[in-house]
């Protein structure tokens, strides 16, 4: 899926609001180009109204140009598989998910700070440091999207799977048998993403219901 685009005859490129799955490419005169999930298919109409073969020869070959700009800048506007505007409300969804379970820490939770962010070597807060939720926030969506990245290679799943390295860590993510059933293209995993649900050996409703409202991410 890819964000739309409005390409003037002047070659000028603007975005279309609203509009997900098609880039538009289209003059003035209502000569019109357009790719429909990254297939080309063009229209233009018969009546050139008074226009010359060689005019609208011209016409097309221009329109051939901005197409071929619509495909580069369609590159840059695609996040993770999904369209920007429907990946950031995901994103979104799983920072209040986490946010909801974790709680903002206090210094007695040390070495954790902020929503269950681990203090690193090298980083620089000192012990007992507590977080104001802005703060907190920040540093979840930075982790966040550092998990994410680690699991870009899985598409539109790299959401869930970012997700859950952040209460496990990636490792034993890469580990799983949700990620490796998901790398074999089996996405039959609610059964193995919920059994992520045990603290010392048990398992624990609140973990539970987190992984159920984490699941929800799944696509």
């Amino acid at each position: 899926m890819i964000a739309a685009l409005s390409v003037s005859s002047d070659q000028r490129i603007t975005m279309m609001p609203g509009v997900v799955g098609t880039i538009r490419c289209s003059d003035f005169n209502g000569e019109i180009y357009s790719m429909e999930n990254m297939k080309y298919r063009h229209q233009i109409h018969s009546d050139v109204g008074g226009h010359t073969k060689s005019r609208a020869f011209s016409r097309l070959s221009r329109l051939w140009a901005t197409v071929t700009a619509c495909l580069i800048m369609a590159v840059t506007l695609t996040s993770v598989g999904r369209p920007q505007s429907d990946y950031q409300a995901m994103f979104d969804k799983a920072v209040e998910v986490i946010k909801k379970y974790e709680t903002l820490h206090s210094a007695r939770h040390w070495p954790l700070i902020g929503y269950g962010h681990k203090v690193q070597p090298g980083e620089k807060y000192k012990r007992g440091v507590v977080l104001s939720e802005k703060e907190a926030d920040a540093l979840l969506r930075k982790d966040l999207k550092k998990f994410i990245e680690y699991f870009k290679d899985q598409g539109d799943q790299a959401i869930v799977l970012g997700t859950l390295a952040y209460n496990i860590g990636p490792g034993n993510v890469k580990k799983s048998s949700v990620y490796s059933k998901i790398k074999a293209g089996n996405h039959d995993v609610y059964a193995s993403y919920i059994r992520h649900s045990k603290c010392r050996g048990k398992t624990r409703a609140p973990i539970k219901k987190r992984r159920e409202e984490e699941y929800a991410f799944f696509k």
